[in-house]
Order: structure tokens, then C-alpha cells, then sequence
């Protein structure tokens, strides 16, 4: 029985990486609708951009967002490995 609900507690990360207009969002919401969304934490990298809210909106504007540092990288690390810790 302790066997089982080890691998009933298992995780299963998937990264779905590639280039602009690659299928990225057509991949991952086939697998969500596969899977079911109750069953998947669904993280975007998108939603790790840095929060330039205290700039002014002119200074934003100059922002570039394809710049890696545009992205708080080490924060999304830090929420996959507590969630691949569960």
C-alpha cells in the first residue's frame, strides 16, 4: 500500500520551450484539456516578467521585454522546485 501512494503522490513536470509562433500555447492547452486543468499547475513564463509598476509609463514604454533580464527567472525556479518538493 505504501508503494502505491508514492507513486500516486509522483509529479511530472513538462516544459514545452521553443521559438516564436513555434505551437508553445497550442501544445500546452491540448495537454490541458487532455489532462484536465483541476490536474495541472500550469505555470507561464510570462507571468514572471519583472514589475516595473514603480516606473513611470514612459519609462515602460522603453522596457525591453525580450531582454533576458526582462524575467524573474530565479523566482520561477524557486516556485518549480517547491512544487517538484510538493
Amino acid at each position: 500500500m505504501v508503494e502505491e501512494k508514492n507513486a500516486a503522490q509522483r509529479s511530472l513536470m513538462i516544459g514545452v520551450a521553443g521559438g516564436t509562433s513555434a505551437g508553445k500555447t497550442t501544445i500546452s492547452r491540448t495537454i490541458l484539456e487532455r489532462v484536465g486543468e483541476e490536474n495541472i499547475a500550469y505555470i507561464q513564463h510570462d507571468s514572471y516578467y519583472r514589475d516595473l509598476s514603480h516606473l513611470p509609463l514612459e519609462e515602460r514604454r522603453q522596457a525591453n521585454f525580450d531582454h533576458p533580464n526582462a524575467l524573474e527567472n530565479d523566482l520561477l525556479l524557486h516556485h518549480l522546485r517547491k512544487l517538484i518538493a510538493g
